[in-house]
């Protein structure tokens, strides 16, 4: 719960900026300003999309906590396995 509340407030406080496209190879269509069902561009736009996800920032901060609850126990688990066994096994994570 920590981590999590940690990891959201480290997201809440960074600016969004969508990379720029100066040494890219995306095709830039600067005709078509068309947004889907979503609000995001078809083509890309970095300006449409840092206003997207200004107006979506919980939503963001929603994904980072789930992102985190869910890495940080199985990071935990692995860690301490290691540390106790010097291994892991895969009898410790069934799942893999």
């Amino acid at each position: 719960a920590m981590a999590t509340a940690a990891v959201n407030a480290a997201v809440a406080m960074k600016t969004l900026e969508a990379p720029k496209v100066d040494k890219s190879y995306i095709t830039l269509d600067t005709t078509n300003n068309e947004l889907d069902n979503n609000g995001l561009p078809l083509v890309y736009d970095a300006n449409l999309i840092e206003q997207y996800w200004k107006k979506e920032r919980g939503a963001l901060n929603q994904r980072w906590g789930y992102f985190v609850s869910k890495a940080v126990p199985f990071l935990t688990r692995l860690v301490t396995l290691f540390i106790s066994d010097g291994k892991i096994e895969d009898r410790h994570i069934p799942g893999l």
